[in-house]
């Protein structure tokens, strides 16, 4: 959570935080770059437990599979 960080920061001094934001959209780029279509297609992944993330999105309405995705 970005609004932590400085907050985190001032109170550990001695730490240093990583984002894995910048990594984990790198990879999933060259995941899915070589399946792309001239079509719009919505492609769902997940670190965490595909199946869970599934069930809360298709309450949003969003059918799409989630797919696990692993580093």
């Amino acid at each position: 959570m970005p609004f932590l960080k400085p907050l985190l920061k001032r109170q550990y001094t001695n730490v240093n935080f990583i984002d894995p934001a910048d990594i984990v959209a790198k990879k999933l780029f060259r995941k899915v770059k070589h399946s792309q279509t001239k079509r719009n297609l919505l492609q769902v992944f997940a670190t965490g437990n595909p199946e869970k993330f599934q069930i809360k999105l298709g309450r949003m309405g969003i059918k799409n599979k989630v797919k696990p995705f692993t580093f």
